[in-house]
Parts: C-alpha cells; sequence; structure tokens
C-alpha cells in the first residue's frame, strides 16, 4: 500500500487531501505543530516546517510507524494578522 505524508494539517486543504488520499487507499500520514486531526484516522507526527533539523527525524518516524511515503505535501502556510 502507498503512503502519503501531509505536512501543515489544518481543517481546510490539508484535511481534505488526507481524506482524499485515504479514499484513494493510501495509508495517510499527518504532521503539523498542532494536532487538528482526529490521529485514531490518521497518525499525527508533531513537526514545525520552521525547524529544518526536525526533517529527517519527521521522516524516519513515519518510515517505522506507515512506511515510506510515494507521496509527499507540503501544505505549510505562515498567517498574518492584519490589525
Amino acid at each position: 500500500m502507498s503512503v502519503a505524508l501531509i505536512i501543515g494539517v489544518g481543517e481546510a486543504v490539508g484535511r481534505a487531501s488526507a481524506e482524499k488520499f485515504a479514499a484513494a487507499g493510501y495509508k495517510v500520514a499527518v504532521a503539523s505543530r498542532s494536532q487538528r486531526l482526529d490521529s485514531a484516522k490518521f497518525p499525527f507526527f508533531k513537526f514545525d516546517a520552521a525547524e529544518p533539523t526536525q526533517i529527517v527525524p519527521l521522516f524516519e518516524k513515519v518510515h517505522k510507524v506507515v512506511g515510506v511515503p510515494s507521496v509527499v505535501i507540503y501544505n505549510g502556510m505562515l498567517q498574518v494578522h492584519i490589525t
């Protein structure tokens, strides 16, 4: 079974991507700074994309838990609030 890793998972694009890949038969792992999805459905990995030293450990953990990702989606973003 193919594995998809989605980095930057919130309630919109990341969630929709996870659902779509799961429906297509992928094992889906999600990673972000905070957990926003049900981890019973998708294995969650805490990850801050602003910290380059976390990249290799993330892939090592995903490999151990769900397998080697054949698809990686980077959905990280920076939110700026203007007042």
